[in-house]
């Protein structure tokens, strides 16, 4: 058999990342387990890439991704959910979010192009 070079084509597919922030300010945040923590909260209120809120979380189902980070570490994907009509993200563990922590979801819809 001769010598030849296998390529392989991959579909050309676009991401189209939307990121949400919050700053903890003025005591500490604590979400027991099975706890929600809902992005359009009066008193801890998100903001997207703009500076404005309220927020819009994007349902990325089928195909895309959330990732949640707490000053800047990624947090495990088993730790937490998102649902998306509610902007609101459960958390499977307890946890406490001192003051000053910066708190972001980045949603990421993957599409062909």
């Amino acid at each position: 058999m001769a010598l030849q070079i296998f390529q392989i084509v991959f579909p050309g597919t676009a991401l189209d990342p939307e990121r949400f922030f919050h700053q903890v300010t003025g005591t500490a945040l604590v979400i027991a387990a099975a706890g929600t923590l809902d992005l359009n909260d009066a008193a801890r209120p998100f903001s997207n890439d703009a500076g404005t809120s309220p927020v819009t979380v994007p349902l990325v189902s089928p195909t895309g991704y959330y990732n949640f980070y707490a000053n800047g570490v990624m947090q495990e994907g088993g730790a937490y959910s998102v649902d998306a009509a509610t902007s609101t993200i459960t958390f499977n563990v307890a946890v406490t979010f001192p003051v000053n922590t910066i708190l972001i979801l980045e949603a990421i819809t993957v599409s062909p192009t």
